[in-house]
């Protein structure tokens, strides 16, 4: 028997609203999800960035521009390599940037652009393991997929919140043995999750009890997408476990659903769920 490590929705919408700025932000700068020195610039930028903040400890010292903030997202999208690298470069997971505002509204990036020295100052310490470029590249995918969802549609991205809930109980049940697809809306919200790493780290080995410690972002549509088939067989789990269908809401959400997803909300309010 699992027992729920949260109640309502999580991560919080305000959360998930971040993350669809962050989207926006970047689909007006097509050089971070394009291969070349504009985007190579930007990890170096990002590792400088790291390296910095791992070095004083000041996570909000330094504002975070929208190129070492998209970076720093995309690799924080792959935790067990970011979990690894930190761990060899710093010994403790460096957690995702806190200061506010997260992504300013920089229209124009100049590749000279710093809002402080000590980012240039990059001494190689701090190496990814996996090709950000090419990472960076394919993250472009799932900003597609996500910037359908409407900031402004605060139920629809709420019951996406509580949808994610149910597909970690059904990875914890089944994950070893199959593979499961995530939805368009419940990806977005797997990828907020794990803009918090450390928090992400923790919740997984609370709720997956170790097995694994830390569950990886194996989702990749452009690289290595689900066959129809793993799609079709989680849908048929889904069924099975919470009778109903396997999909993402309606972006024109009926008083029909707004009934549906308070009462949910309000089950797991008052008993949990097992």
């Amino acid at each position: 028997m699992v027992k729920f490590l949260f109640r309502g929705e999580f991560p919080p919408v305000p959360h998930l609203l971040t993350t669809l700025e962050l989207f926006r932000q970047v689909r007006l700068h097509p050089e971070l999800t394009t291969q070349g020195p504009p985007l190579q610039q930007a990890i170096t930028r990002y590792a400088s960035y790291i390296e910095a903040a791992a070095t004083s400890g000041d996570y909000g010292c330094i504002d975070l521009p929208l190129d070492v903030a998209w970076v720093w997202f995309v690799h924080c999208s792959h935790p067990l390599s970011y979990r690894d690298d930190c761990g060899r470069a710093f010994g403790a997971i460096v957690p995702y940037h806190k200061s506010a505002p997260l992504y300013p509204t920089q229209k124009t990036l100049s590749p000279a652009f710093s809002p402080h020295r000590q980012i240039l100052d990059y001494r190689g310490k701090f190496i990814p393991s996996i090709d950000l470029q090419d990472k960076c590249v394919r993250h472009a995918y799932y900003m597609a997929e996500a910037l359908p969802f409407s900031p402004d549609d605060r139920v629809t991205l709420g019951f996406i919140s509580s949808r994610y809930m149910k597909f970690l109980k059904l990875t914890y049940k089944y994950g070893s043995k199959q593979m499961l697809v995530p939805t368009k809306g419940i990806n977005l919200v797997w990828q907020t999750h794990m803009m918090a790493p450390e928090a992400y780290q923790k919740d997984c080995t609370k709720f997956f009890k170790g097995r694994p410690p830390l569950l990886d972002h194996t989702y990749d549509p452009v690289g290595r997408p689900a066959p129809p088939s793993a799609m079709a067989a989680t849908a048929k789990l889904w069924m099975k476990r919470y009778n109903c269908e396997y999909k993402d809401p309606e972006r024109h959400v009926h008083v029909s659903f707004v009934k549906s997803f308070l009462g949910y909300m309000g089950e797991q309010a008052g008993t949990g769920s097992n």
